[in-house]
């Protein structure tokens, strides 16, 4: 007797395509075969493009591999958000933070406070000692009032720092600025450093904001910027302390770049050992300043002595480079490197030489006479 076959089709969630009807039946038989309206209408659309048959066949492997991974990806798109309201709504909860991306960049490069659960209110901050590599230690210093850096100074007034004071944040420009549109690839740290400053005017433009300063590269050379900081030599000079680098408990360096033209992009990286390391920030429309931000933490939790002495190319300097695709363009803008520091002044009384600007700079005291 002759039979017949009934399939539904159904999702990857189980729900059913088309209704049930008889309109679905495959009749089979030994001699003949039965199609559906929907099966016709398919075999018609394919009947008469060869090229058509061609690549699917051609790629049957792939769309078989892509069939059987058809749930997976079904699900994938169903946890997308499926309206324009639920991405809106993401992006404007993101937003809420916009107003305090600098006080969370600057606290992330802190080291982290701990309070007391006693009633005593006190607050501490806590250090890895591993002087031993095979036993580290977290030692807490408790925070002493008047160890605290002022919160606003004039000429004249008197800070007594304590032995336990706080690190202190110390904001540098750059040491050299140099532009180099000779080379096909980026600059390794030794040849950077060497590059003649651009100097005068145009440093001051790019050191004030001004944004208008760019290098530009023709015969598949590539522009580049290079951002240079002697951190060694002016801790030195600064606090009369060698060594000063070893002291560091936090860093952020930063400049602005965009690219100059069509012709890509502008990519920032710094340097480690020599050589630029990841990750890699980068500017892609023309007209539109972005902000590349490395801190300590781009890297590791732990400023140990050895992750320091590669961040300053083992010698006491940190670098950053912005360069862009070949016979491109790029301009920097805003460059600058904080440091949290050991207050090198602990024990001592300071005096204030200068009225407190935008924040509070350790280099406007001087030791007591």
């Amino acid at each position: 007797m002759e039979g017949y076959k009934k399939y539904t089709m159904r999702d990857h969630l189980g729900n059913v395509v088309f209704p049930e009807t008889h309109a679905e039946v495959v009749r089979e038989s030994p001699d003949r075969r039965f199609v559906d309206n929907v099966e016709k209408q398919t075999l018609t659309k394919f009947g008469g493009q060869l090229d058509t048959i061609d690549l699917l066949l051609d790629n049957s492997e792939s769309i078989a591999a892509l069939i059987a991974a058809e749930p997976s990806l079904s699900r994938l798109i169903d946890s997308v958000p499926s309206n324009l309201s639920d991405s809106l709504l993401a992006v404007d909860n993101l937003n809420k933070l916009t107003p305090y991306i600098d006080q969370l960049l600057e606290g992330i490069s802190r080291p982290p406070i701990a309070f007391s659960t006693t009633t005593t209110g006190a607050s501490y901050t806590l250090r890895v000692d591993d002087t031993d590599p095979d036993n580290p230690k977290v030692i807490a210093t408790i925070i002493d009032g008047r160890g605290d850096q002022p919160i606003n100074y004039s000429i004249g007034d008197v800070w007594e720092v304590a032995e336990n004071a706080p690190d202190v944040l110390v904001t540098l420009a750059p040491d050299l600025i140099a532009f180099d549109g000779s080379r096909k690839t980026v600059l390794l740290f030794s040849e950077g450093k060497v590059l003649a400053p651009i100097g005068g005017e145009e440093e001051e433009n790019i050191l004030n904001g001004v944004q208008q300063e760019k290098i530009e590269a023709t015969n598949d050379n590539i522009p580049q910027a290079f951002i240079m900081y002697d951190i060694n030599t002016r801790l030195r000079t600064m606090f009369g302390k060698d060594e000063m680098q070893r002291t560091i408990s936090g860093f952020t360096i930063e400049a602005l770049s965009q690219p100059t033209n069509e012709v890509g992009s502008a990519l920032t990286q710094v340097y480690m050992n020599g050589n630029v390391v990841q990750p890699i920030r980068e500017a892609q429309r023309e007209e539109d300043y972005v902000r590349n931000t490395f801190q300590n933490i781009t890297w590791t939790n732990s400023l140990d002595t050895t992750f320091i002495k590669e961040w300053l190319n083992n010698e006491g300097i940190a670098a950053m480079v912005t360069y862009g695709k070949p016979n491109g363009g790029v301009s920097i803008s805003r460059p600058f490197l904080n440091l949290y520091i050991e207050n090198p002044y602990k024990g001592k009384t300071l005096v204030a030489k200068n009225e407190m600007g935008a924040e509070f700079n350790i280099v406007d005291w001087v030791v007591q006479e």
